[in-house]
């Protein structure tokens, strides 16, 4: 009688104790791509590059990286703080601004985009 009761009491509080909710179902890739065309992906880059590369050049001019996260994540963020903590050690700065006038297409497979600027 007493294991019935200990069963019975184990199975109504077993009713109390709130069950975990289910998993949110994992958000499915879109097949929808980024960029209209290649031409569109490039002029996208051009522009985000011209961004980061201002960014670093400012950065090692004034030896302060704070902007850098705005423009870099991983491991080109990584890169360019140490750049200016190189600089910063060896009490350099840049001056003037870095250049490129040509920029094309290296490989373009959603959702990374490389392009060679020189």
């Amino acid at each position: 009688m007493r294991v019935f009761a200990a069963l019975a009491l184990v199975l109504l509080l077993a009713g109390c104790v709130p069950t975990p909710p289910a998993p949110s179902p994992t958000p499915e890739a879109s097949s929808t791509p980024v960029f209209a065309t290649e031409e569109e992906a490039l002029a996208a880059a051009e522009e985000a590059y011209a961004a980061y590369q201002t960014a670093v050049d400012d950065a090692l001019s004034t030896l302060d990286a704070a902007e850098l996260a705005g423009v870099a994540t991983d491991a080109a963020l990584q890169a360019a703080e140490e750049s200016v903590a190189s600089f910063a050690e060896k009490q350099q700065r840049q001056v003037g601004q870095s250049r490129f006038d040509t920029v094309s297409l290296a490989q373009h497979s959603e959702p990374l985009l490389q392009i060679y600027a020189c």
